[in-house]
C-alpha cells in the first residue's frame, strides 16, 4: 500500500527583487533600452524623452511604463547591485505578478504607488514600490495590487494590471 502524504508545504517560497513570480498569460513584456542610466530590478520606469527609452523616476511623476525584470544573462562583471549597466537593453514587464521589495508594511489586496521624489532611509530608493502616496512623493499605478502581505524591505509579489 502507498504511503499517504503527511505533511503539506504551505508557505511560499521568496523571491529576489525583479524575478516573475509567474509565467501565467498575463505576464507580457516589452524591450526599452537605458542608455543614460542604470535600471535596478523591480523597480518602476517611466517614459523619457526618446522613443523607446525608460529611467527610473526623479523629482516628478511621469508615464509608468512597468518594472524592470531580473536580467540572468548579463555578464557578472558588469553588475554593480541587482542593475541592468548603462547602455543595455531591458526587459520590463507591464503585466503580471513580480518579486519586489516594498518599502512600507504592504497588505494583499491593497493598491500600489512608485516612488518619485525624495527617497528617505533604505528601503526608501526612487522607483520602489509602496501602498500610499507617502505626501505626495509617490504615485499610484492604476490596475496594480499588492498580490501578498509582507513587512518593509522584504520580499513581496505585486500584480500590475489587475483589473
Amino acid at each position: 500500500m502507498t504511503a499517504l502524504i503527511s505533511s503539506v508545504i504551505t508557505t511560499e517560497t521568496l523571491g529576489r527583487e525583479g524575478m516573475l513570480a509567474t509565467t501565467d498569460p498575463l505576464t507580457s513584456t516589452i524591450v526599452r533600452r537605458s542608455d543614460d542610466t542604470e535600471l535596478f530590478f523591480g523597480r518602476a520606469v517611466i517614459r523619457d524623452g526618446a522613443d523607446n527609452l525608460v529611467v527610473h523616476p526623479s523629482g516628478t511623476a511621469g508615464t509608468f511604463v512597468g518594472l524592470v525584470v531580473e536580467e540572468l544573462s548579463i555578464p557578472a562583471a558588469l553588475l554593480t547591485a541587482n542593475d541592468i549597466p548603462i547602455g543595455h537593453d531591458a526587459t520590463i514587464m507591464t503585466a503580471g505578478i513580480m518579486w519586489v521589495i516594498p518599502e512600507q508594511n504592504v497588505t494583499q489586496g491593497d493598491p500600489v504607488y512608485y516612488r518619485h521624489t525624495t527617497p528617505g532611509a533604505a528601503p526608501e530608493f526612487l522607483g520602489r514600490l509602496r501602498m500610499d502616496a507617502d505626501t505626495a512623493d509617490a504615485t499610484l499605478i492604476a490596475g496594480a495590487q499588492w498580490f501578498s502581505t509582507a513587512t518593509a524591505g522584504n520580499p513581496a509579489m505585486v500584480r500590475l494590471n489587475a483589473n
